[in-house]
């Protein structure tokens, strides 16, 4: 599986933006968003997440980190769980 600096270079491309063209829209200068795509767990702020989802037009940040609808179900569905069998 890709790590995430690998996934959000593929969006980028996806999108056709050049490095320099997402660290402009992004509001980041070209090392920092190099940085973001090299780095295996990459740490960015929220504020960039949301620029990067919406210049590479994907439908949520969920989407743009490679995490499946499949597991944020299962995530809610966790949250739900008290641990007794009272129904």
């Amino acid at each position: 599986m890709p790590h995430l600096g690998s996934r959000l270079r593929a969006l980028r491309q996806a999108a056709a933006l050049s490095g320099r063209e997402a660290a402009r829209v992004c509001g980041l200068d070209e090392k920092t968003f190099r940085r973001l795509e090299s780095s295996p767990t990459p740490n960015p702020q929220l504020a960039t997440l949301v620029a990067m989802q919406r210049a590479y037009g994907v439908g949520s940040i969920d989407e743009l980190l490679g995490r499946s609808a499949v597991e944020r179900l299962g995530e809610e569905w966790g949250k739900g769980e008290t641990g007794s069998d009272a129904a």
